[in-house]
């Protein structure tokens, strides 16, 4: 599927982001994509089993990988275990990470239910996000990224669904500068957005 769709990433390393909305393939087509860059390749997952169905779902990306593949999974403020040096990272996705990273924040806060956050925490939380990618980049030769677009759809009704929509936007448009090339996949397939060489 990737062969005439995805041009073949720079051998000299970058940043690679694929955005999509759910169940769209862009996490499939970013796995296809990262094996090609090379052997020694990290799974960074964000995903917690909070419940059977996120588990069972949880399982079924793991059954995804091959076993060329070693998992490191998020535990709220590093991954566990992660070198200094890595040649392929695959981080899916930066929007759970996102929204683990404003929960820990809404909570240490503890406004009332309808009470607005406020863009002093999208800006805070946005902020600690690029953070935990920057680093990510520093340590990895390619690093690729899956997030999701959450913000064609309704406006959320409450505070805290505004709050995370606003945040996963502003996350996903400082990744989109970082990155060297920026995919948009919808029905499992990959549209181009930016590549190698074009200015921020």
């Amino acid at each position: 599927m990737l062969q005439g769709i995805l041009s073949s990433p720079s051998r000299k390393g970058g940043m690679f982001l694929f955005l999509g909305g759910t169940r769209s393939g862009k996490s499939s087509l970013a796995l296809a994509w990262s094996e090609r860059m090379g052997q020694e390749l990290f799974f960074l997952a964000t995903a917690q089993a909070s419940d059977a169905e996120m588990e069972e779902r949880i399982q079924k990306h793991r059954e995804e990988r091959s076993s060329n593949w070693k998992t490191l999974e998020w535990n709220g403020e590093v991954f566990p275990g992660l070198p200094a040096s890595i040649e392929v990272a695959l981080l899916d996705s930066v929007t759970l990470l996102a929204s683990d990273l404003l929960i820990r924040e809404w909570e240490k806060k503890g406004p009332g239910p309808s009470e607005a956050p406020g863009l002093e925490m999208v800006e805070k939380v946005t902020a600690e996000v690029l953070r935990v990618v920057d680093e990510l980049r520093e340590r990895s030769r390619f690093l690729v990224v899956v997030g999701d677009e959450v913000g064609m759809g309704l406006v959320p009704p409450d505070p805290l669904g505004r709050t995370f929509r606003d945040l996963c936007g502003a996350v996903n448009r400082e990744l989109a500068r970082w990155s060297d090339q920026v995919f948009l996949v919808v029905a499992g397939l990959p549209f181009p957005l930016k590549s190698e060489g074009l200015p921020d």
